[in-house]
């Protein structure tokens, strides 16, 4: 294992950021529903007991983990319309529809399959892309099934720490891999959904939120309509109609506390998040040990938030990546 990975064993990543849970064991709780806006149906049962942290495939370093490194990364050149930031390493496509993939790459997470590819989601150690025929391909890590898609046609995809999130080209929302609280699959049609750790969240076909797999109390996303959410670590940020950002959930560091004015674009990360507001400009906030929140001067049409690291894409299609360079990523 490189010096300077920042990895955490499932049990760690709850204890930081669910402090309900507490650390001294993986005890297991019943998750209660989530609220539902006032237009939902009736509430789902609750979901299965928490799972146990699984055996990973490689373990945890004993070792204390290095402070990461700021700075600003180096992105690949050319132009790029989609790109989506992992825990250490960074996906990117281009405008003519071939991806390339960066940074650590311990377990093939930036080793691309031929093709061409309209949409990526970088996970903690793999990635899954749905190639212009909307089927969708994963390469990387696959200890706790995450790698492993459905066939069949897809429409969005986003991966997190072991896990993966889709929505099928009949708009129902599939997710396989590791899951804290339990794999249940909420009921409906999506537009979007987001895979974070643990929790997911989704905007249904009416711009309603739904979140789940999260702990107990945790996450219950706000009532009314969106268009964009992202789901980071213990906490999610979404857009609503009107353009105003709304953050919920942890916010150690300040990353659920969302910045006031209107936005057309934003990505949660473990401990920071950043929208783009709709002249263009780049707003990042939350943990900042690494100059992952330090935005580059500039308007984007892009962006996603990685572990300790930004990557965004600029208005002239041109990638800027800022924050950790452990693994340039």
């Amino acid at each position: 294992m490189r010096s300077g990975r920042d990895r955490h064993h499932p049990v760690a990543l709850v204890c930081m950021f669910l402090l309900a849970a507490g650390c001294a064991s993986p005890t297991p709780v019943s998750p209660s529903p989530v609220s539902p806006s006032p237009s939902a149906s009736a509430s789902p049962s609750p979901g299965p007991a928490a799972t146990p942290a699984p055996t990973l495939t490689r373990a945890p370093t004993t070792t204390a983990t290095p402070t990461a490194s700021a700075g600003s990364t180096v992105p690949p050149a050319g132009t790029f319309a989609v790109v989506s930031a992992g825990w250490n390493h960074t996906c990117a496509i281009r405008t003519d529809g071939t991806l390339e993939c960066w940074g650590e790459d311990e377990s093939g997470q930036t080793d691309v399959p031929a093709g061409t590819y309209i949409a990526v989601g970088g996970g903690a150690d793999h990635t899954c892309a749905i190639r212009t025929d909307r089927t969708l391909a994963c390469w990387g890590d696959n200890s706790l099934g995450q790698a492993t898609p459905p066939a069949g046609a897809l429409i969005a995809v986003s991966a997190s720490y072991g896990r993966t999130c889709v929505i099928k080209a009949d708009q129902r929302v599939a997710c396989w891999g590791f899951s804290w609280y339990g794999h249940a699959q909420p009921a409906g049609k999506y537009s979007a959904v987001s895979a974070g750790a643990p929790e997911n969240c989704a905007i249904r076909t009416d711009g309603r939120l739904r979140c789940w797999a999260a702990a107990p109390g945790e996450l219950a996303p706000p009532v009314g309509t969106f268009t964009a959410v992202s789901a980071g670590g213990g906490f999610a940020c979404a857009i609503r109609t009107d353009g105003r950002l709304r953050c919920w959930g942890f916010s150690n560091d300040g990353r659920a506390r969302a910045p006031t004015g209107k936005y057309s674009a934003v990505s949660a990360g473990w401990g920071h998040a950043c929208a783009i507001r709709t002249d263009g400009t780049l707003r990042c906030w939350g943990l900042n040990d690494a100059g992952q929140t330090d935005v580059p001067p500039g308007t984007y049409s892009a962006v996603s938030a990685g572990q300790h690291h930004t990557c965004a894409i600029r208005t002239d299609g041109t990638l800027a990546c800022w924050g950790s360079v452990v693994e340039n990523q």
